[in-house]
Parts: structure tokens; C-alpha cells; sequence
């Protein structure tokens, strides 16, 4: 009986899912699809002795982590074989399911560790073009081989915008665009970041805001590069955060 039930349970999931995406004109085949709950699983069951996420309903998983992820999309920057540069990745949001859903060469960067691990599992296990790296992104936007390389740069990180700017904008090309997901509250945080991210090299170039299923309220904020970044950005986490916004 027990088997019977969760072959039901996966099967409405399964519908759950492509209806929900199918709704924001985000369209997945059957082997994306397949690959998106294959990743789930492997989140749920690591998730039982690492933390990955607080979020464990798979209704709430499928808008908050995999819908939020793949609106990216929609944006029409995510574009087959370029490069795209995950900060501060976590458990594989937004890269993991964009990796999935689109044919992108992906690097994330990951200060724990234990999710480094989880995250490179799950690039092996899934066949997915996606390179995980145990680094931290002051460190790596330094360096020639990842400065100025990617065409899109995202993070989903709970920090200020100005921070995330100084973070991000280092590692994309000129003419790539760094794409921040966020809350749909952000006039304050863009007031605030206005002049770092035109010293760092960018400007905005579009905020698109949007309503999950009625309740999960989100914007990306998608900045352009323009210009090269100075050679003294970024600086250390501790020197943003310590001192006043550039």
C-alpha cells in the first residue's frame, strides 16, 4: 500500500511540476524534467544530515527553488554555449536547474565545503556540465583565469546589492551581465548600490519583477558590463562589509 501511494505521490509531483513551469512559459522536456527530480531527491536525502536548505515541502521546492531558478530563462540571456559563473551556489541554485534545462557550461563557487561536495555528486551522478569549486569569489575574481571570463554571473546570496555587485560584476565579460535574484522590494538596495556597481563597471540594465504562484514575490535585477573593472576590485569580504559602500 505504501508503495502504491508514493508511486501516486511521484506522479503528481511529476504533473506538479510541469504545470507549474509550463505556466511562465518555461518550457522542459522529459529528460529535464526527469534530471530536476532526480537532483530534488538527492538534495532531500543530503539535506538529512548537511544543511542545504530549510525548504523540505516539495510543493515550496518546486516555486521557491526550481521555479525561482529556471526564470532566468525568460530572460533570454541563458544562451546555449556560453558560460555561466554561479556565486555563492549553495545547494545548486539557480545553476544546478539552468544547467539542466539549458546546454551552458556552468562553474560555481562555493565557500563550504560539505556543499561543494554535494554539488560535485550531483554534477557526476546527473552527466551535467558543471564544475564546482570550494573557493571564495574575493579571491578567484583576482585571478586571469576567472577575471572578465563569464557571460552571465549569477547569485542568489542573502547579502546587500552593493556587496553582491563588487562580488560578481569582476568575473563577467564586457557586454555579459551579472543577474541577482531577489525580493521584489529593492528600490533601497539599487539607491544604494547605484554608484559601485558604475565603479565597478556596470550599469543597470533591466529589473524584472513577478509574482510566483500568487504569493513569492521576486525580482532579477540584471546589470550589464560596460567597462572593465579596476584593478582593486574586489576587495576582501571583510573591507566591504566593514566599510562604507564604495
Amino acid at each position: 500500500m505504501d508503495t502504491i501511494k508514493r508511486k501516486i505521490q511521484e506522479v503528481i509531483t511529476k504533473m506538479d511540476l510541469l504545470e507549474i513551469v509550463n505556466k511562465y512559459n518555461i518550457k522542459i522536456n522529459a529528460e529535464q524534467e526527469k534530471k530536476l527530480n532526480e537532483f530534488i531527491k538527492m538534495m532531500l536525502e543530503t539535506n538529512k544530515h548537511t544543511n542545504l536548505t530549510r525548504i523540505v515541502e516539495r510543493d515550496d521546492i518546486n516555486v521557491k527553488h526550481l521555479l525561482d531558478s529556471l526564470m532566468l530563462l525568460t530572460t533570454n540571456l541563458i544562451k546555449d554555449g556560453e558560460k555561466l559563473l554561479d556565486i555563492g551556489a549553495g545547494a545548486g541554485f539557480p545553476s544546478t536547474p539552468l544547467a539542466i534545462c539549458s546546454d551552458i557550461k556552468v562553474v560555481q563557487i562555493e565557500a563550504s565545503l560539505k556543499k561543494v561536495e554535494f554539488l560535485t555528486k550531483v554534477a557526476n551522478e546527473l552527466n551535467l556540465n558543471i564544475t564546482p569549486l570550494h573557493a571564495r569569489a574575493e579571491e578567484l575574481g583576482k585571478t586571469a583565469e576567472f577575471r572578465e571570463k563569464y557571460d552571465v554571473v549569477t547569485a542568489r546570496a542573502v547579502t546587500t546589492l552593493d556587496i553582491l555587485s563588487e562580488l560578481c560584476l569582476p568575473f563577467v565579460k564586457t557586454n555579459g551581465h551579472f543577474i541577482a535574484l531577489k525580493g521584489d522590494d529593492v528600490e533601497q538596495e539599487l539607491s544604494n548600490a547605484e554608484n559601485a556597481i558604475k565603479t565597478i563597471g556596470g550599469e543597470i540594465y533591466k529589473i524584472k519583477k513577478y509574482t510566483l504562484e500568487n504569493q513569492y514575490k521576486r525580482a532579477l535585477i540584471i546589470i550589464k558590463k560596460i567597462s572593465k573593472t579596476p584593478n582593486k576590485y574586489p576587495r576582501s569580504y571583510a573591507k566591504m562589509k566593514k566599510t562604507t559602500p564604495i
